[in-house]
């Protein structure tokens, strides 16, 4: 069995991320929108409006297997503000 290469995103990715989501959820986006998914994948994870995203890919052979898409976000917990992050479309 050929390795899982562990990378960050690279322009160019977002298509196969698009079809590996269209394939693990059955249809992705999963609601009606007024324009195609890689204008919303790209809205979402690089000018969405906290301006940051984590994108981390699994390769094998040149091909996306799996990514976690990730944005990053400061949350309160007591009087501590700490840096977390929600994991989409995972």
């Amino acid at each position: 069995m050929d390795e899982v290469v562990i990378r960050l995103y690279e322009t160019g990715d977002e298509e196969n991320i698009i079809d590996l989501l269209q394939l693990v959820f059955e249809g992705w986006p999963r609601f009606d929108l007024e324009f195609e998914p890689i204008e919303h994948w790209k809205w979402k994870y690089l000018d969405n409006p906290t301006g940051l995203s984590t994108i981390t890919v699994g390769v094998i052979n040149d091909e996306i297997v799996s990514c976690l898409l990730n944005l990053p976000r400061m949350i309160k917990i007591g009087d501590s503000v700490v840096k977390a992050g929600d994991a989409l479309d995972a």
